[in-house]
C-alpha cells in the first residue's frame, strides 16, 4: 500500500485516505456539471500536493460505471485542511467532505468484515432487530452504486430526540462512498450536488424542513432509480439540460416519513438505550478505525462489482413489490459476503419490511371497524359526508388517524384510498339543502360483514 499518507504512524499508514471525483452518471468521462482540474491528495509529511489524472491516484472510478475524470475535492483527512483549502474556491467549499479511501491492500473477507461492522454500530446505538446488519449492508452499497439499479433510502426515525439518529449518521460518514452530511437542503443544493460529486447524501434534522417542500420530496423519489432526472434550463438561451438524481440517500428526523418516501426506505426506528444499557461513545479514535473498515469496503466492492452487477438474489416472497425493490440490492450483497450474511439479510428484510403490507391491511379494516362504530353514534344514519368523517376520525385517541400522513389527520381523498380496496368510493350526497361528497351507510354492509367480525 502507498505510504504517500503517512506521518510515521501505523493507523496513518493504513487510513491513507484520498479524494476523487467521478465522471458523469452518463458513463461517458464527460460529466454534466464536472468540476475542472487536477485532484489534491496527501503528500508527504501531510501536506497537499496536486495530482492530475493519472495511475497514481489510487481510486477506483467505477461506482457509476465511468471512467475517471478531474476532481477538485480534497480528503477530509485533518492535515489536509490547512494547505489544500487553498487550492482552488472549490476545495475551500468541500475540504471536509467528499473523501474516499484507497482500497486495502489485501483481499478482504466480507462477511468477517461485516461482522465487526455490525458490532461497532450495535455498540454505540439502539437499533432495532436486524438494523445494524440492514446499516452495514447499505454502507457497502454506496460504494457499489453502479451494480445497483435501485438505491433505497436509508431511514433514521425515532418519536423523539436524542434516539442516536445523528450518532448513526456520524458513523456511516466516514462508512460510506463520498460523504456529504447537510442539516438542511434545497432541491437545487441536491440534484447539482448529486451532478457534481456523485456522493452519498447523509441528511440530518428532516424533520425541520422537509414536510412541507414537496419539490425536495420529489427529487429524492426519484433518484431512488438509475434513471431519475430533473430537467432544468440554464444559460443564456435557456437550453435544456438534464441533472441525474440518482444518489444513496440517508434521512434521519423525528416522526416518520412522507408516505412516497417511506415506500423507497429501510426504515430502522430508533429509540433511546433503556436505562443501565451503556452505549459507546462516538470518538475520533473510533472514526478512525471506521475509516480503517472504509478501506476494506472499497477493496471487497473493487473485487466483487462484476458479481455484484450480474448478481440476482433470492428475494422473500413475503416483500411487497417495492419492498423488493429496496433490499434487491443488499441481499446481492449479502449473497456475496457468505458466511450467515445471506440469512441475516434476509431476516432484517422480513423484520423491518414485512410490517409494511401487514399494516396496510391492519388499516383498512381498523378504519371499517371505526367508521361502523361512527355510523352507530350517529341516530338514524343513512349517509355522510367525507369531510365529516375525516373530522371524527381525527378525534380519535390511540388511532393513526389524527396523524395519519406527516403529522397531520387523514383527509378525504386519503380515506377515498383505503376505501377503494373494498370496492367503496365517495359519491355526490344530499343532506338537507346542501350536496356534497361522501358516502351511503348501505355501501358499507358487504364489507362490514365480509372483514369485521360482530363484536368488532
Amino acid at each position: 500500500m502507498s505510504a504517500s499518507a503517512s506521518n510515521g504512524s501505523p493507523v496513518a499508514e493504513k487510513q491513507n485516505i484520498s479524494a476523487s471525483k467521478e465522471a458523469g452518471p452518463l458513463g461517458d468521462g464527460n460529466s454534466l456539471g464536472a468540476a475542472k482540474g487536477a485532484a489534491t491528495t496527501t503528500g508527504p509529511g501531510g501536506g497537499a500536493q496536486e495530482n492530475s489524472q493519472s495511475a497514481s491516484t489510487s481510486v477506483s472510478n467505477e461506482r457509476l460505471g465511468a471512467k475517471a475524470a478531474p476532481a477538485n475535492v480534497v480528503s477530509n483527512s485533518p492535515q489536509n485542511n490547512a494547505t489544500a483549502a487553498e487550492a482552488s474556491d472549490d476545495s475551500k467549499s468541500s475540504k471536509w467532505f467528499l473523501f474516499r479511501p484507497n482500497p486495502w491492500a489485501e483481499p478482504v473477507n466480507g462477511s468477517e468484515l461485516f461482522n465487526e461492522i455490525s458490532v461497532e454500530l450495535s455498540r454505540r446505538a439502539v437499533f432495532p432487530s436486524g438494523g445494524a446488519d440492514a446499516a452495514t449492508l447499505w454502507a457497502v452499497h454506496t460504494h457499489a452504486l453502479s451494480a445497483a439499479f435501485i438505491s433505497p433510502r436509508l431511514a433514521l426515525t425515532s418519536p423523539a430526540k436524542r434516539c442516536g439518529k445523528t450518532t448513526v449518521l456520524n458513523m456511516l460518514r466516514p462508512l460510506t462512498y463520498l460523504a456529504l452530511p447537510a442539516a438542511n437542503i434545497s432541491p437545487a443544493g441536491v440534484f447539482r450536488a448529486i451532478e457534481k460529486w456523485h456522493p452519498t447524501l447523509l441528511i440530518d434534522e428532516a424533520d425541520t424542513f422537509f414536510k412541507e417542500n414537496e419539490q425536495l420530496r420529489g427529487i429524492l423519489n426519484s433518484g431512488h432509480s438509475k434513471v431519475g432526472y430533473v430537467v432544468r434550463c440554464e444559460g443564456k438561451n435557456y437550453e435544456p439540460h438534464a441533472f441525474s438524481t440518482y444518489a444513496a440517500v440517508a434521512i434521519a428526523l423525528i416522526g416518520t416519513l412522507p408516505s412516497t418516501l417511506d415506500d423507497r426506505a429501510i426504515v430502522l426506528r430508533m429509540r433511546r438505550a433503556d436505562r443501565g444499557t451503556l452505549i459507546d461513545r462516538w470518538s475520533r479514535a473510533a472514526e478512525n478505525h471506521f475509516q480503517i473498515f472504509a478501506q476494506k469496503i472499497v477493496r471487497w466492492v473493487d473485487d466483487h462489482r462484476s458479481a455484484l452487477e450480474e448478481a440476482d438474489p433470492d428475494i422473500p416472497k413475503l416483500l411487497d413489490d417495492r419492498a423488493a425493490d429496496n433490499w434487491r440490492c443488499l441481499l446481492a450483497i449479502a449473497g456475496l459476503a457468505g458466511g450467515d450474511w445471506p440469512r441475516r439479510a434476509r431476516e432484517a428484510a422480513l423484520t423491518l419490511s414485512m410490517h409494511r403490507a401487514r399494516e396496510d391491511q391492519d388499516h383498512s379494516t381498523m378504519l371499517l371497524s371505526d367508521l361502523r362504530a361512527i355510523f352507530k353514534e350517529v341516530s338514524n344514519c343513512d349517509r355522510m359526508t367525507s369531510k365529516d368523517i375525516c373530522a371524527r376520525l381525527a378525534r380519535l385517541e390511540h388511532r393513526p388517524w389524527p396523524e395519519w400522513r406527516n403529522s397531520r389527520p387523514i383527509t378525504p381523498p386519503q380515506l377515498a384510498v383505503l376505501l377503494s380496496a373494498f370496492r367503496i368510493g365517495p359519491q355526490t350526497i344530499r343532506i338537507g339543502n346542501d350536496t356534497a361528497k361522501g358516502y351511503l351507510v348501505a355501501s358499507f354492509r358487504d364489507a362490514f360483514a365480509s372483514y369485521l367480525s360482530k363484536g368488532e
